[in-house]
C-alpha cells in the first residue's frame, strides 16, 4: 500500500520554484557547500543537537539527529513517521530495529546486539528511553492547542512539519553553540563517514545504509584525515613486511 503523506509534506506545485523553496524538506536542514557536498556532523555534534532539542521540550525531535547518525535513516523518513515504536525491538524480532528506507523502498532489520549480548547502539537506546510514547511513530509532539482526549488528558499527537522542525533545529543549535552545518542531513552524512573512519568495507557500509549501488554510498562517506592515517599505516605495515 502506498504511503499517504500529510499535506505539509507535499509540494503544491513542484514546477514553481517558490513552492519548492518553501516546502523543500532540506532547506535549512542541510547546507550544500560549493563543491556540491554536505559537510558531515560528527558524533559529538549529533548527540549535542539531540540534547539541545530535548532541553527545548522536544525529546522526540531530539531522536532524529541520532537516528540519522546511528541508523542512517533519511531525516525526511524519520519526520514522516517511517520509524515507529513497533519497529523497535518488536516481539517477533526483539534484538533488532526495522529501518524503512523509503527512497529505495528497502526495509532492513538492523541488529541492536551482537551474539554475546553486547549493545551496539547503547547511547541511542538510552536516549530513546527518555522519549515519551505518544503514538505509533517515535517522532511525535503534543500540540499546545486543541481539544484533549478525555481518557488520556492529552491533545492528539502530530508529526513535525519540516518548517517546524527546521525552526526548532536552528533554535537548539544556537542554544548549544553548535556550528551552522550541524543539521539532520549532516548527521546522516556524519554517520556514514564514521563507518569509513571505522574501516568498514564498501559492502558493509551498503548493508547498513541500504544504498543500492556503491556509487550512491560513496557520496556520503567523506574522506577524512583518520582514513588517510589508517591507509598510510597499512601501507607502512606492508612495506615493513616486504622488506
Amino acid at each position: 500500500m502506498a504511503r499517504t503523506y500529510p499535506s505539509e509534506f507535499l509540494i503544491p506545485n513542484p514546477s514553481n520554484p517558490r513552492d519548492r523553496i518553501a516546502l523543500n524538506p532540506f532547506v535549512g536542514l542541510e547546507r550544500v557547500q560549493s563543491d556540491g557536498t554536505t559537510e558531515p556532523a560528527g558524533r559529538a555534534h549529533a548527540y549535542a543537537l539531540s540534547e539541545a532539542l530535548a532541553e527545548l521540550g522536544h525529546p522526540a525531535l531530539g531522536a532524529v539527529p541520532i537516528i540519522c547518525f546511528e541508523w542512517l535513516q533519511r531525516p525526511e523518513n524519520v519526520l514522516a513517521g517511517h520509524i515507529s515504536w513497533t519497529d523497535y525491538r518488536a516481539p517477533k524480532n526483539p534484538l533488532a530495529v526495522r529501518i524503512n528506507h523509503h527512497k529505495t523502498r528497502r526495509k532492513i532489520w538492523q541488529p541492536l546486539e551482537d551474539e554475546g549480548g553486547q549493545l551496539l547502539y547503547p547511547e541511542l537506546e538510552a536516549y530513546l528511553e527518555r522519549v515519551p510514547r505518544l503514538g505509533v511513530p517515535i517522532v511525535l509532539f503534543e500540540p499546545l492547542r486543541g481539544p484533549k482526549n478525555p481518557e488520556t488528558g492529552l491533545r492528539t499527537p502530530r508529526l513535525y512539519s519540516f518548517e517546524h522542525a527546521r525552526h526548532l533545529v536552528q533554535k537548539a543549535r544556537k542554544a548549544a553553540g553548535l556550528p551552522a552545518h550541524v543539521t539532520f542531513a549532516a548527521c546522516r552524512h556524519g554517520g556514514m563517514t564514521e563507518h569509513g573512519d571505522a574501516g568498514l568495507t564498501e559492502s558493509q557500509v551498503m548493508a547498513l545504509s541500504a544504498h543500492e549501488t556503491p556509487a550512491a554510498a560513496r557520496i556520503y562517506v567523506k574522506r577524512t584525515q583518520l582514513q588517510r592515517l589508517a591507509a598510510a599505516r597499512k601501507r607502512r605495515s606492508f612495506i615493513e613486511r616486504s622488506a
